[in-house]
């Protein structure tokens, strides 16, 4: 009976401790539109998880959504202003999705080359680096890029004799050449 209260009273003080820490929720608008959650942990660091639908890939006729999960070391909280906080913060994550990709092939037997747009699944490691300012009431304005180094899994093509190209498993391209644009975030912070 010990035991149980004793895990009881510890599950307890978990979910307290987890509910005083300071969240944020609201949305990401860059290349996709996305869901996004904040919550500090050891304070200033915190994790972030964004779903969204990849914009994108509905520009080449496709459906495509993205998972991301970082933890971000708060590397500093410059004194801008007299009321509100600003924060640099970075930090590694993961990332995968749905998400229509460049397949990039080569044949040597056949002697092609070429690329084309491809659906498939994507995994990859990203890193996160911004700067967000949370006003003195509760919304929170942040800037950031996430560059995502990862797979593209895919069919491959064929053309219409029925001949494949390419390998079902390739670099994910737009990681690199995508992730050079700013991507505005507004949360609710609590």
């Amino acid at each position: 009976m010990k035991k149980i209260l004793a895990i009881a009273a510890l599950a307890l003080g978990v979910a307290v401790s987890a509910a005083a820490q300071p969240k944020a929720i609201g949305g990401r608008l860059g290349l996709g539109i996305e869901a996004s959650y904040e919550h500090c942990v050891g304070s200033p660091n915190f994790f972030e998880v964004d779903l969204g639908l990849d914009m994108e890939s509905l520009a080449h006729d496709s459906f495509g959504f993205q998972a991301t999960a970082t933890y971000n070391f708060v590397i500093a909280q410059p004194d801008w202003t007299s009321r509100g906080d600003w924060q640099f913060y970075a930090g590694p994550g993961v990332s995968l999705g749905w998400l229509n990709d460049k397949v990039v092939y080569h044949d040597k037997d056949l002697d092609v080359k070429g690329s084309h747009w491809d659906d498939g699944f994507m995994v990859g490691i990203c890193g996160q680096v911004g700067l967000s300012y949370t006003f003195w009431f509760p919304l929170q304005l942040a800037v950031d890029i996430r560059p995502v180094v990862g797979l593209h899994i895919n069919d491959g093509w064929s053309d219409d004799a029925g001949n494949r190209y390419g390998s079902k498993v390739g670099f994910y391209n737009k990681g690199i050449s995508w992730c050079w644009i700013p991507t505005l975030a507004v949360r609710y912070a609590f």
